[in-house]
């Protein structure tokens, strides 16, 4: 596994110097009047989909790879509270909402936890009508925190529902996410010692379920 990392970073290293090339070329071009302008924009956004791509797979390799973060008290409230200020922003039509009925305090590494939230939530308020409501649901049972992110009207297929948390899988291929969204919040989560389930629930909407221990049981 780590000679593989380590020939993906190469490889992703090698790749960063044209696309650097490349997009600041297209910055350029852009800046001028064109009637390429709307092929030039394609092409940035293409670049800057790679450029993605090799982030995402590279931090996802190093997650794979690395020890397991320290064990330090996280706030699971602050991180969504924090998240729902930032997604207010690009979806203001969206409606937020959040309950908690304990601590959120797991073990951990607020920054890994705050990447595998963002991204869940982010894919909850993406894949929704616009005027959606994405609830979080923090509740205590047994010991453990059972984060519940909710939302309305999303219902996913079953063929599709299997295959969500593998690398590269895109619902819609034409969706400029790098398909690795769930894949990396699915390993900081087991690296939290803890699960990720996806489901759809009768009422059409899509349910994904964090399971962690709570800090105080540990």
């Amino acid at each position: 596994m780590r000679e593989c990392a380590q020939l993906i970073n190469e490889v992703a290293r090698e790749c960063r110097a044209p696309l650097t090339v490349l997009s600041g070329y297209l910055e350029t071009m852009l800046g001028q009047d064109s009637e390429w302008a709307s092929a030039l924009r394609t092409m940035q956004l293409q670049s800057q989909r790679i450029e993605r791509v090799l982030d995402d797979l590279a931090y996802l390799l190093a997650l794979e790879t690395t020890a397991n973060p320290e064990g330090k008290t996280v706030n699971v409230a602050a991180i969504i509270h924090a998240l729902y200020d930032e997604l207010r922003v690009y979806y203001p039509n969206k409606r937020y909402e959040f309950y908690c009925d304990c601590a959120c305090d797991i073990l951990g590494s607020a920054d890994e936890l705050y990447i595998a939230f963002s991204n869940l939530l982010n894919n909850a308020s993406e894949f929704s009508p616009a005027d959606a409501t994405v609830r979080t649901a923090c509740l205590s049972e047994n010991g453990r925190l059972q984060m519940d992110i909710v939302n309305s009207d999303a219902f996913v297929a079953e063929d599709h529902l299997a295959k969500l948390m593998q690398r590269f899988y895109r619902v819609d291929p034409n969706s400029e996410g790098s398909g690795l969204g769930l894949p990396i919040a699915h390993q900081v989560i087991i690296r939290h010692h803890g699960t990720l389930s996806l489901k759809n629930a009768k009422d059409g909407c899509f349910t994904a379920r964090c399971e962690f221990n709570l800090a105080s049981q540990l």
